[in-house]
């Protein structure tokens, strides 16, 4: 199923970098950007996390909650957080569930086998009532503006 403005958010619960399960209601009543991004310390992932940190005040003052979601676990994603002074939280979705709720699961496979899995550079606005507003799809990690 293809997700566009208006949907329900699907919904989610996934550890953060500390081991504390998030889910989308604990977000209802906020506005919520939820990116996807394919892995913690590569080159464009590095830079998406960092162009949102160094405009995190900007999103505040617009009422806009972010969260990150890679298939990374939640160890690599506590030494990304520390390393880059990320001040939001970046979840894990080890399998690709939620990923793949949200249309951002890349897969690769051969004969049927899964050779390889990771989120595609996915973004998503989430209104205070749980509803997508807007959808941004294979973002430019180095120019992206919201």
């Amino acid at each position: 199923m293809n997700l566009k403005i208006g949907d329900k958010a699907p919904e989610f619960l996934l550890p953060n970098q500390d081991g504390v399960n998030v889910s989308l209601t604990d977000y209802l009543g906020k506005d919520l950007l939820v990116y996807f991004y394919p892995g913690d310390f590569t080159p464009g992932c590095t830079a998406q996390a960092c162009n949102f940190r160094d405009h995190y005040s900007e999103y505040e003052q617009r009422g806009i909650t972010i969260v990150g979601v890679s298939m990374n676990s939640k160890e690599s994603h506590k030494k990304f957080q520390e390393k880059y002074n990320l001040p939001f939280d970046v979840l894990s979705d080890i399998s690709g569930e939620v990923t793949d709720k949200y249309n951002s699961l890349f897969k690769l496979t051969l004969f049927g086998l899964d050779l390889l899995k990771f989120s595609k550079r996915n973004s998503f606005i989430i209104n205070k009532n749980g509803n997508i507003s807007k959808i941004f799809e294979n973002v430019d990690p180095f120019s992206q503006s919201y």
